[in-house]
């Protein structure tokens, strides 16, 4: 269905069920596979699951045939995922007014009755993550006890930024190699700057890219949003997201509202929020050397071609479960995630194969879930294994370098609504990288680079371990007040990031045609440590004006600093960012103009 591929939903008659019970049973089988580890996990399906993603505003004005505003009219919601909504009935005010505020993104049925309970207007409603949705609704007064009301509606998003949505449907079904960053090179409008994915053979690899002529170094990674760019190297995400505990990936690259910032792409992500309903799922996968085919033929061999780059295996396999705890005083909901992705591969004029594993898990609980509030904890971590970090055919085996990264991330999040224009949230997250890329084991002697062909030869010229550590706290008000919205926000990030580097011997061997021309010594061992810190504080105002007319408009300053240890002085900076939008509805079934 081309509506339900736009929208990002996922059909889930095209798909065998089963139901017993709680349970919602639907497998996605791909090849065999041979991540047998996977095996003792129920095989069942993914209920869709709502997005831990940023809630929405619904506003509008109920009015008459004739223009005049119908007062003490009660909205109501319904539907979604099986979780209840912060507010889910509302009534007009004089002016026929409604707001909803801090709504979940997600489908809804928006349902109108009059003041004796008939129902006047249903529709569907499907809100966004940050979405400010406008409906103005036209209701005609039942002329007769056997007539139906008529009724008609239009629904304006108010949001200018630009960008892609990818939710259940898009995750899962765009051509992709199961992860994140192939999905962004295939249907985002962007540059990749370092490399392509073919298959999956850049498993556990990040890639790097840009947009709008953006530097990929100005990128920014979010997950419930949570920071997860290295302070270090910056425009790089920490981790490598799971694309299965992922429920909706949205990227930001114009137009952005005031709650975000930088000039690149704005990369944010959500996990599934924990329901009560009891379900599962496993998938796994299974490439290999009889799966693919190469274009390596006579002439390339003439020319010296080393050699294409070529699975050994790529087994990827992941399982969740969600649902509630089945102890009587913690029925808390939750949600888990485990997978593993393990690549072997081999590169056309590299001597030996290189290993690639990957390992994530993520756990969420909601120890609080009623009506008006929600609390939220969530755990995730991720281990990934690389055999030969920066292997080329110009570089020797024992040139390259042994990768073991590690993540580990904990956040707390809390909302409530107030009233059913008044909407508050606070959050507090900790991330921590451990970053290691060590020297091949059993070597001796110093690195050597033969110049001008590059090639590499020895040991690695240098290790490297870090640590990335960043705290974090924000903090979000949403209020509707008639015509008028306000975002009001505050984000407080510190950082602390240490890095070690190490040579053997000391020093690095340069040769030009194979004779010895130089020696680098290096001062290693060598340690650096410093600190980032950024404050953020941040409005966005929507106004009505008039009828056809609504401006968004935000502020955003932004106050940053940074030290290293033992230095006396640091640097410090302040960007004060202006945001000004313009949605004109040109007519009720008409297109709508956004600047």
């Amino acid at each position: 269905n081309p509506a339900q591929i736009a929208k990002g939903t996922q059909p889930l008659g095209r798909f065998p069920t089963f139901s017993g019970g709680s349970w919602r049973c639907l497998s996605e089988l791909g090849l065999l596979a041979r991540t047998l580890f996977l095996a003792s996990i129920l095989g069942a399906a993914v209920v869709p699951a709502a997005a831990q993603s940023a809630p929405g505003v619904i506003l509008g004005i109920v009015s008459g045939s004739g223009g005049e505003p119908l007062s003490d009219i009660v909205l109501g919601l319904t539907g979604g995922r099986p979780r209840r909504l912060p507010i889910s009935n509302v009534t007009t005010d004089p002016k026929g007014r409604f707001q909803f505020v801090g709504v979940p993104s997600d489908n809804y049925t928006l349902e109108a009755k009059n003041s004796d309970g008939r129902v006047m207007m249903r529709r569907n409603v499907e809100i966004q993550s940050g979405d400010t949705l406008e409906l103005n609704l036209v209701l005609s007064p039942v002329t007769g006890a056997a007539s139906s009301p008529t009724s008609q509606s239009r629904v304006t998003v108010l949001n200018v930024s630009w960008g892609a949505r990818f939710g259940a449907f898009s995750l899962n079904k765009l051509p992709n190699t199961r992860n994140v960053w192939s999905l962004l090179e295939s249907q985002e409008a962007s540059t990749v700057t370092d490399r392509l994915d073919v298959g999956g053979l850049r498993t556990g690899e990040p890639a790097l890219f840009g947009a709008l002529g953006a530097s990929w170094t100005e990128n920014q990674y979010a997950l419930n949003g949570f920071n997860l760019t290295d302070p270090y190297q910056t425009g790089r995400p920490l981790t490598d997201p799971d694309l299965d505990a992922v429920s909706e990936l949205h990227t930001v690259t114009g137009a952005k509202p005031a709650l975000l910032a930088g000039s690149g792409v704005n990369v944010r992500l959500s996990t599934p929020a924990p329901a009560g309903d009891l379900h599962g799922a496993t998938r796994w996968f299974y490439s290999g050397r009889s799966l693919q085919s190469d274009n390596l033929d006579a002439r390339l061999r003439r020319f010296h071609f080393p050699g294409p780059e070529r699975f050994n295996h790529l087994a990827d396999g992941s399982g969740q479960m969600g649902g509630k705890l089945p102890h009587r005083a913690a029925a808390w909901p939750f949600f888990a995630s485990l997978s593993t992705q393990q690549l072997s591969k081999t590169l056309g004029g590299f001597a030996q194969p290189i290993d690639v594993r990957v390992y994530r898990a993520l756990a969420e609980l909601a120890p609080l879930s009623r009506g008006r509030e929600r609390l939220d904890l969530l755990y995730s971590g991720q281990h990934i294994f690389d055999s030969h970090e920066g292997a080329e055919p110009r570089r020797a085996p024992s040139a390259t370098t042994r990768g073991n990264h590690n993540f580990h991330q904990f956040q707390t999040r809390w909302n409530r609504a107030l009233s059913s224009n008044l909407w508050l949230a606070a959050g507090f997250g900790v991330a921590r990288a451990i970053i290691s890329s060590g020297i091949q084991t059993g070597l001796a002697g110093a690195s050597t680079i033969n110049l001008p062909s590059l090639t590499r030869t020895g040991p690695a010229s240098l290790s490297m371990a870090g640590i990335r550590t960043r705290y974090q706290g924000n903090v979000l008000i949403k209020t509707v007040r008639g015509s008028h919205g306000l975002n009001l926000g505050a984000d407080w990030q510190r950082s602390y990031i240490s890095n070690r580097w190490d040579a053997l011997e000391g020093k690095e061997q340069i040769l030009v045609n194979r004779v010895s021309a130089a020696v680098t010594r290096w001062n290693t061992p060598a340690a650096a440590r410093s600190h980032t810190q950024d404050i953020a504080l941040f409005v966005q105002y929507a106004w009505r004006p008039t009828r056809w007319v609504r401006l968004p408009l935000g502020l955003r300053l932004d106050s940053s600093s940074g030290q290293a240890a033992g230095v006396a002085t640091g640097i410090r900076w302040t960007t004060i960012q202006p945001r000004a939008g313009l949605v004109v509805p040109t007519t009720r079934r008409g297109p709508v103009l956004r600047a």
